[in-house]
């Protein structure tokens, strides 16, 4: 089942001398494809929103959940490689896991 939410988020930014707000449209979406149910959201600002017909805004974003589905399906499918570290590259982790102890070690002693 699509689902396709519309939310529009303001972001109120402070500061010393000014009160500003910035508007941005949020549209979430959630996907169910055959690796699992895929959500995300894209976002737009107000005057990017306001420049597109309605016919641009659904073709706008149709494209952009295809495109994020299908990248996340891609990174999904490809397979899990073991990386290979030679014994000195192990070697130099423990070297720098030793060294963070002591300093942690140094740190809490005093």
């Amino acid at each position: 089942m699509k689902k396709l939410f519309l939310t529009f988020s303001i972001l109120l930014l402070f500061s010393s001398t000014a009160f500003c707000y910035t508007v941005r449209i949020e549209v979430h979406f959630e996907e169910n494809t055959s690796k699992g149910k895929y959500a995300d959201s894209l976002y737009f600002s107000e005057s990017e929103w306001n420049l597109m017909t309605k016919k641009q805004k659904d073709d706008k974003i149709a494209e952009k959940k295809k495109e994020r589905i299908d990248n996340w399906l891609t990174e999904i499918d490809k397979p899990f490689v073991e990386p290979i570290y030679t014994d000195e590259e192990i070697q130099t982790q423990l070297d720098e896991l030793k060294r963070q102890k002591e300093e942690w070690e140094s740190k809490l002693a005093q």
